[in-house]
C-alpha cells in the first residue's frame, strides 16, 4: 500500500517572483523525490488501482499578470473494470512552451468512462468542461474562464469534474482567482506510479480506497483587485473504506487539512484563510465530517451525572443519555452486572450500524469526567490506528481466571480491559455488540470475551489504551495520577506520571470515586485561574419576603461534654433567619449541661415556629435522636434540615442563608478532605489550603459533620445506623454509597470548632481550664473587652502612682470563675510563716491564699502571663523583655476582717508584680487597697478585673490596707523573681 505525503513551502516576497516548491514522498519508495521549482503552473497526478477505486481530480494554473496563461492542466486515465477517469485542461491566452502542456486522457476496459474538456479564457486560463456516462453516474462542474483586465477575475477560471458508474462520486475543487495559479490532477490507473510531463504520479491501492484532491495558487494582482490565494493541502487516506479529504482554495493564504488512515477513518476538512492585502477571505470545504455520537447510560439525574454533563458542556460535547427515567435493569453494580448498558447501546446504534465513518464514544456517567475537546479526543484516538479502543486497568475483573488469556503486553502499561470508556467506528462497534446479552450479565465480562477472541479482535481491530493516553481508569493507579497546572495554563489538567500522559477522559471506577471527587474540584472548568467557578453555579436566590423563606428544621445536638456551651447557644439565637421559619429540636445526652440547655429553652420559648427538647432522661441514643430529627423535619413540612452539633460555633449569623444559597444536597462546615483505607480521617493534599482559606470555593469531600444543611428530598437516604460506627461516619458512608455528594463551602468564615477532648466536668468551671485547647473561646469569655485597645501605640495607660500602671485584664466572668474555683477547693493557708507548699517551708510575708498549682491552674496561669500580661509589661516598662515570663508564686489572696484584714509593708520577690482585683470594693467589701510607702501613694478604689502592674524590688515598698468589711479577693503573681 502506498500513500503520499505532500509538503509545500511558499515565500511571498513579491507577486512577480513567487517561487514555490512541491515535494512528493512515496512511502513505498522514499528516495523517490521530485522537486519542481519556479514553475508558474504544474501539479501532481495521482492514481488508483483495483476494482471500484475512485480518483479525484483537480487542476490549477495561472500566469504572471500580463503573461497570459500558464499551465493548462493534466489529464487522467483509468483502467480496469469499473474504474473512473477524470480529465481536465485547457488554457487560454499565451502558453509558454517550456512549461508543462496539458495532455488528453483516455479510458479503457469495460464499463470505464472518459471525459473531455476544453475551453479557453481571456487573459488567463479558461474553463474546463466535463461529461459523465453510465447509469447513476454523477458529474460536477465548476467555473468558467475569467476576463482579465475587464473588472473580472483574471487568472484561473475553474474546471469541471465527472463521475461514472452507478452511485459513484467525484470531488472537484477550483483554483484561486487571479495571477499565479497551480494545481494537481488526479488519475486512475493500474497499481503503480507513472509520470506525466515532469510531474510525479502516485497511487492508492485496495478496493474502495479513495484518493484526494488539492490545489493551491499564489496571490496575484491581475485585473481589478484580483483574488489570489493559496488553496491548501489535503491529507492522505488509505485502506479499505477510508474517507476522502478535500479542501477548497481560498482568497488570500490557505492552509491544509489533516489525514486519516486505516479502515473507517474519518474525514477532515478545513477552509483556507487569507492575509490582509492579498484579497484574503476564507476558503470552503467540500466534505464535512459526520457528527460524533457520544452515549452514556443513567437512570437518575444524580449529582455525579450532573457533574458529568457539566464537564461535557465545558468542552462543547453533546451527550445522548440512554435509560434516563427508566428502571435500572442491570443488576447490582457493586458486583457483576451491567448487561443492560450493552442492550441499550445496541438499540441506539441500529440507525448507524453501517456507517464506517461515524465515530461512537461510550462512557459511564456517574463517575466520569471529560477533560478535553472532541478535537483532542479524536487526535488521541487516531494515534492508536484502532477501529475500537477501550480503556485499560491493572485488574482482570470480574473473572481473574481470564488473566492468562490476555495477549502479552508489549512494553509498559495496564494490561486488562475496562468497559467504562471506549470508542470506535459505528459499524465496528455495532458488530461488536451482535452477541445477545442478558440485562443482568456483566458488561465488562462481555467486552472482555470479545477482546480475548483473537479472530474477532483482529477483525474489529480492537486495542487497549494501556498507558492512559486517552482513557484514565483510576482504580489501582491513583498514586500515578496528579493534578497538573502548566504556568501558561489557567486550568488544571490530569497527568499520569507513570506514563507521562494527559488523558482526555477520566473514570473513577470502583473505590477510586473519592479520588475522582477530589480531582473534580479542579477539573473541567471547575477551578480556573485560581478561582472556584462551581460555587457560583446553580445558586438559590432567597426571597426578600421573610414569609416565603424555606422552612428549616434546626436540629441541635449536645452529645458530649462541651466547653463554652453557653456561647454556642447564644450564637444559635443570633442567626439571621426568622424564627417563624424555624422548627427547633434540641437533643442533649449530657446531664452536666442540663442547666445550660434549660436556660436556652426558657429564654427561647415562643421565639420559634416550634421548639422541642429531648433530655438525657428520655434515654435516646444518638443515632435514634438524629434519625428522629429527620422524621421531625418531614413531619413539620420542612424544606431543609439544618444540623448543628455543640462543637460547631456559628460565628457568622448569615451562615444558614449562605448554605441555602449554595443550593447543594448537603453542604457544610466541618469536613475531612480524604479517607484512609479503613474509612477514617486522612488529610488530603488541599485540606490545609481549604481550612486556611488559601483556596476559596465549594469542595466535594468524602466526610462532613458538626454543621450541615440537607435538602428534604434526600432525607430518606440519610441514615445514622451502621454497625460499630459513629453516627456521623455512618451517615457519610450511606451517602457515599448512594452517590450523594457532600460539599464544604469556605467562601466566608462561618464559624469555628471547639476541642472537647480535654473538657473535665469534675472541675469547678472547667471552661476556665481551656486556654490551651480553646484559646479563641477562652478569650471571648475571659479577656477584658478593653484589653486589645491598650496595646495600641497611642494608648496612654492610667498611672495612679509612679510606675504603678492600672490596666484592664479580665472580665467579670473571669474574676467570678477564678474566685469560685479557689473557694470550691477551700484549702486556704493559715497565714502563718510555716508553709509546706514552699521549698524550705517558710513564708516571710504570709497571707491567707491558695496557689494555682493546688487547683490545677499553674500551667494555664503561666500561659496567661505570657499571652496577655507580658505584652502590657513590654509597653509600659520599655526595654525589658523576657519571654516567656517566669513565676513561682501565683496565688489568690483572701482578706477578711476576722482572718487577715491587711498585710505589713514588704518588697515582692519579683522583677514586677501583678495584682488583679477579683471583686468590687463598696459592694463585696469595704476598705482595702495598696499603699506605696516611698511615694506615699495609695490605690484604694480598685476595679474588678483590672490589674496593678508595678516593680517588685527596691523602688516599690508597699503594704496591703485594712479590709474593714466583707471579703476581698486579689490574684497575685511575682513575675521573674
Amino acid at each position: 500500500m502506498k500513500a503520499f505525503v505532500v509538503f509545500a513551502v511558499a515565500m511571498l516576497a513579491t507577486v512577480s517572483a513567487a517561487p514555490y516548491q512541491l515535494i512528493l514522498l512515496d512511502e513505498a519508495d522514499l528516495p523517490l523525490v521530485r522537486v519542481v521549482r519556479n514553475a508558474p503552473g504544474g501539479g501532481l497526478s495521482g492514481s488508483a488501482a483495483n476494482a471500484g477505486a475512485q480518483s479525484f481530480n483537480q487542476g490549477f494554473g495561472g500566469g504572471f499578470p500580463g503573461h497570459g496563461g500558464g499551465l493548462g492542466g493534466l489529464s487522467a486515465s483509468a483502467a480496469n473494470a469499473g474504474a473512473q477517469s477524470f480529465t481536465q485542461g485547457g488554457s487560454g491566452g499565451r502558453w509558454i512552451p517550456d512549461r508543462i502542456r496539458w495532455t488528453s486522457g483516455s479510458a479503457a476496459n469495460a464499463g470505464t468512462q472518459s471525459f473531455t474538456q476544453g475551453g479557453g479564457g481571456h487573459g488567463g486560463f479558461g474553463g474546463l468542461a466535463g461529461s459523465a456516462a453510465n447509469a447513476g453516474a454523477q458529474s460536477f462542474n465548476q467555473g468558467g474562464g475569467g476576463h482579465g483586465g475587464h473588472g473580472g477575475f483574471p487568472g484561473f477560471g475553474g474546471f469541471s469534474g465527472s463521475a461514472a458508474n452507478a452511485a459513484s462520486q467525484s470531488f472537484t475543487q477550483g483554483g484561486g482567482h487571479g495571477g499565479y495559479g497551480g494545481g494537481l490532477a488526479g488519475s486512475a490507473a493500474n497499481a503503480g506510479a507513472h509520470r506525466v510531463a515532469r510531474q510525479v504520479s502516485g497511487s492508492a491501492a485496495n478496493a474502495g480506497a479513495q484518493s484526494f484532491n488539492q490545489g493551491f495558487g499564489f496571490p496575484g494582482q491581475g485585473g481589478h483587485g484580483g483574488h489570489g490565494g493559496f488553496g491548501g493541502f489535503t491529507g492522505s487516506s488509505a485502506a479499505a473504506g477510508s474517507q476522502s479529504f478535500s479542501q477548497g482554495g481560498g482568497h488570500g493564504f490557505g492552509g491544509f487539512t489533516g489525514s486519516a488512515s486505516s479502515a473507517g477513518a474519518q474525514s477532515f476538512s478545513q477552509g483556507a484563510g487569507g492575509f490582509p492585502g492579498f484579497g484574503g477571505a476564507t476558503g470552503s470545504a467540500a466534505v464535512t465530517a459526520k457528527e460524533p455520537l457520544i452515549f452514556t447510560v443513567a437512570s437518575n439525574e444524580t449529582e455525579g451525572y450532573q457533574r458529568y454533563l457539566r464537564s461535557a458542556k465545558h468542552y462543547e460535547l453533546t451527550v445522548t443519555t440512554l435509560g434516563m427515567g427508566k428502571p435500572w435493569l442491570g443488576g447490582n453494580m457493586k458486583s457483576v452486572g451491567g448487561g443492560y448498558k450493552i442492550n441499550l447501546l445496541r438499540e441506539a446504534l441500529k440507525p448507524y450500524r453501517d456507517e464506517q465513518d461515524r465515530v461512537v464514544l461510550f462512557t459511564d456517567s456517574y463517575d466520569v469526567l471529560f477533560l478535553a475537546s472532541w478535537e483532542r479526543i479524536m487526535e488521541k484516538f487516531n494515534s492508536f490506528e484502532a477501529s475500537i479502543l477501550f480503556g485499560a486497568e491493572p485488574f482482570c475483573w470480574p473473572d481473574e481466571s481470564l488473566k492468562s488469556s490476555y495477549p502479552p503486553l508489549e512494553g509498559r502499561g495496564m494490561r486488562f480491559l475496562n468497559s467504562g470508556l471506549f470508542m470506535g467506528y459505528a459499524d465496528k462497534v455495532y458488530k461488536m455488540l451482535k452477541t445477545p446479552s442478558k440485562d443482568t450479565e456483566d458488561d465488562q465480562l462481555y467486552y472482555t470475551k470479545v477482546y480475548l477472541d483473537k479472530e474477532l479482535r483482529k477483525e474489529l481491530n480492537i486495542k487497549l489504551d494501556h498507558m492512559a493516553s486517552l482513557f484514565q481508569n483510576l482504580n489501582g493507579v491513583e498514586e500515578q495520577v496528579v493534578l497538573s497546572l502548566e504556568p501558561t495554563e489557567k486550568e488544571a489538567t490530569l497527568a499520569n506520571t507513570e506514563y507521562s500522559t494527559k488523558p482526555a477522559i477520566v473514570h473513577g471506577n470502583g473505590p477510586s470515586k473519592l479520588a475522582l471527587n477530589s480531582y473534580a474540584n479542579y477539573l473541567a472548568g471547575a477551578f480556573v485561574d485560581g478561582e472556584c467557578k462551581t460555587v457560583q453555579e446553580n445558586r438559590l436566590t432567597l426571597p426578600e419576603d421573610a414569609a416565603k423563606l424555606p422552612l428549616v428544621t434546626m436540629a441541635l445536638f449536645v452529645e458530649k461534654p462541651t466547653p463554652f456551651l453557653e456561647e454556642w447557644f447564644d450564637r444559635i439565637t443570633k442567626l439571621n433567619y426568622p424564627g417563624d421559619r424555624l422548627d427547633v429540636l434540641v437533643h442533649s445526652s449530657v446531664a452536666y449541661h442540663a442547666a445550660t440547655v434549660k436556660a436556652f429553652l426558657d429564654r427561647q420559648e415562643g421565639q420559634y415556629r416550634s421548639l422541642k427538647a429531648i433530655h438525657p432522661e428520655d434515654d435516646f441514643t444518638e443515632p435514634a435522636a438524629r434519625t428522629l430529627a429527620t422524621k421531625h423535619c418531614e413531619q413539620r413540612g420542612c424544606d431543609y434540615l439544618f444540623v448543628v452539633d455543640s462543637e460547631g460555633h456559628l460565628d457568622n449569623p448569615d451562615v444558614l442563608r449562605a448554605l441555602l444559597e449554595a443550593n447543594r444536597n448537603k453542604v457544610w462546615s466541618n469536613f475531612w478532605g480524604a479517607l484512609s483505607n479503613q474509612g477514617f480521617y486522612a488529610r488530603s493534599n488541599d485540606y490545609m489550603d481549604i481550612v486556611s482559606r488559601k483556596l476559596l470555593g465549594l469542595w466535594n469531600v468524602p466526610f462532613i459533620s458538626i454543621a450541615y444543611l440537607v435538602k428534604r428530598a434526600i432525607l430518606p437516604d440519610v441514615s445514622y445506623e451502621l454497625q460499630e460506627t459513629d453516627p456521623d461516619m455512618a451517615m457519610c458512608w450511606h451517602l457515599r454509597s448512594k452517590g450523594i455528594f457532600m460539599h464544604v463551602i469556605n467562601v466566608e468564615q462561618y464559624g469555628h470548632l471547639v476541642d472537647t477532648e480535654y473538657f473535665d466536668m469534675t472541675r469547678t468551671h472547667p471552661d476556665f481550664y481551656q486556654l490551651f485547647n480553646n484559646q479563641h473561646d477562652w478569650e471571648q469569655r475571659y479577656l477584658a473587652a478593653e484589653y486589645k485597645q491598650q496595646l495600641e501605640a497611642d494608648f496612654v495607660p492610667k498611672q495612679p502612682c509612679p510606675d504603678v500602671y492600672w490596666l484592664a485584664i479580665g472580665t467579670e466572668r473571669f474574676c467570678d470563675d477564678l474566685r469560685e474555683i479557689v473557694e470550691a477547693f477551700g484549702e486556704w493557708s493559715d497565714g502563718s510563716h510555716s508553709d509546706k507548699r514552699l521549698q524550705g517551708g517558710y513564708e516571710a510575708v504570709p497571707t491567707r491564699d491558695i496557689h494555682m498549682n493546688q487547683v490545677g491552674l499553674e500551667q494555664v496561669w503561666l500561659k496567661f502571663l505570657q499571652l496577655y500580661v507580658r505584652p502590657l509589661q513590654e509597653k509600659v516598662f520599655i526595654g525589658y523583655f523576657h519571654d516567656p515570663p517566669r513565676s513561682l508564686m501565683n496565688f489568690v489572696v483572701r482578706y477578711r476582717p476576722d482572718e487577715q484584714p491587711s498585710l505589713r509593708p514588704h518588697h515582692d520577690s519579683s522583677t514586677y508584680t501583678i495584682n488583679i482585683a477579683l471583686n468590687t470594693q463598696g459592694i463585696d467589701y469595704e476598705g482595702g487597697g495598696c499603699h506605696f510607702l516611698r511615694y506615699n501613694c495609695s490605690v484604694v478604689e480598685t476595679r474588678k478585673g483590672w490589674m496593678l502592674l508595678h516593680p517588685g524590688r527596691l523602688t516599690h515598698f508597699h503594704e496591703g490596707l485594712v479590709t474593714t468589711k466583707g471579703t476581698r479577693y486579689i490574684m497575685i503573681s511575682f513575675v521573674d523573681p
